[in-house]
């Protein structure tokens, strides 16, 4: 217990300090549907690309990490903490809890 803590802190750094540099280290937009060299998309594709194609992403970015960062774990050690009380096994909620932290964090790199 006392090695898991420390991990699960590194970790989440590990993952925050990715996130804030992450633009640096990957381009920003799809350099093949974005690419302005004829013939690297198809003339189908093309299509269905412009007639979908949203120009405003923020909205849907923020319900991205809203639900993947916020709703999702959260909704999964509740749950498991519901499981662990229905079997009388109340001292574990901190384990799990920090089991699943580390999951999602090891997931998120």
């Amino acid at each position: 217990m006392k090695f898991e803590l420390p991990a699960v802190g590194g970790l989440a750094a590990l993952v925050v300090g990715f996130r804030l540099v992450r633009d640096d280290l990957e381009p920003s937009s799809c350099r093949v549907c974005d690419s302005s060299v004829p013939g690297r998309v198809n003339a189908i594709d093309g299509w269905f690309r412009e007639e979908f194609k949203h120009s405003d992403t923020g909205p849907a970015n923020v319900v991205s990490y809203v639900l993947a960062f916020g709703l999702a774990p959260v909704s999964a050690a509740g749950l498991t903490m519901l499981a662990a009380h229905a079997e009388h096994r109340d001292s574990e909620d901190f384990v799990n809890v920090i089991a699943i932290s580390e999951g999602g964090l090891n997931g998120m790199r």
